[in-house]
């Protein structure tokens, strides 16, 4: 390949600049997916819609995948990797919109390999390994790769999920739960007894 063929080839890699909130998180220990029967690194990303920036790359990498899949060209009815959190995502009644999903797109994301998972301590990104740091509901930068897949009857765009970068907590969802540490933070007494070292009574 020649360097002038190289700087052509279509750009699926992308690392979004402004945060995205994950959902079904499960980044530590692989899920198995429902759809699939495969066991996967996974979780949805959700940008809001007024993210023109965020979108944009997004949509640029779903482009640049197709024209390498499809470099003539790319079939009719591919499915999008985009959906609506306003009119495919709904709480259990089947009618209201989900209040986390509404106002955004997502994004399915899975990995093969654990992704690469780091946060900021200190003002250096450290690796995380502690599935406590990001949980369904969290805010997060990642890095994924953009790929077209064609199977008979199932034609589309899909990404992988690359690195995940933690940037704030956010209000947990999806069942997901807080460390108890995180719950009680607001009645922390640093000058409080709380007896430690002391046998307990019987």
């Amino acid at each position: 390949m020649t360097a002038q063929h190289a700087m052509q080839e279509p750009n699926t890699a992308v690392v979004t600049k402004n945060e995205v909130r994950g959902s079904y998180v499960s980044v530590y220990q692989p899920r198995k997916n429902e759809l699939s029967g495969k066991v996967k690194y996974q979780m949805a990303i959700l940008i809001p819609k007024e993210d023109k920036q965020t979108l944009a790359q997004l949509k640029a990498a779903a482009e640049a995948a197709k024209a390498k899949k499809w470099p003539n060209g790319a079939p009719a009815k591919l499915r999008s990797p985009f959906r609506d959190g306003d009119t495919e995502k709904f709480l259990k009644d089947g009618v209201t919109p989900d209040p986390d999903y509404a106002g955004h797109y997502w994004i399915n994301c899975t990995a093969d390999a654990k992704p690469g998972i780091v946060k900021l301590s200190q003002g250096q990104l450290v690796d995380s390994e502690d599935p406590r740091d990001f949980v369904s509901g969290d805010y997060c930068r990642v890095s994924l790769n953009a790929y077209a897949y064609d199977a008979p009857g199932n034609k589309g765009v899909a990404f992988g999920l690359n690195n995940v970068m933690i940037t704030r907590r956010g209000e947990p969802m999806g069942g997901s739960a807080r460390p108890a540490a995180d719950d009680f933070a607001d009645f922390v007494d640093p000058t409080a007894d709380d007896g430690a070292g002391v046998d307990d009574l019987i």
